[in-house]
């Protein structure tokens, strides 16, 4: 969040000015990422059905 005060031409002070950003979904995007990541250098090193669903749950539980 940022405040600025705003002056008119001799310096009086107007009021303030807030700019505030919800960053939420970017860092929600940035997460889901980083699992993704994760995800794909763990998974795929076998074709055994019970190492992959034993891979995913690591996942899901870290």
């Amino acid at each position: 969040m940022a405040l600025q005060c705003l002056q008119d031409a001799d310096g009086q002070a107007l009021g303030v000015c807030v700019i505030s950003v919800d960053a939420t979904e970017s860092r929600q995007a940035q997460e889901r990422m980083a699992v993704l990541g994760r995800a794909g250098s763990r998974f795929g090193s076998t074709l055994d059905a019970m190492h992959t669903s034993q891979e995913l749950a690591d996942l899901a539980t870290s």
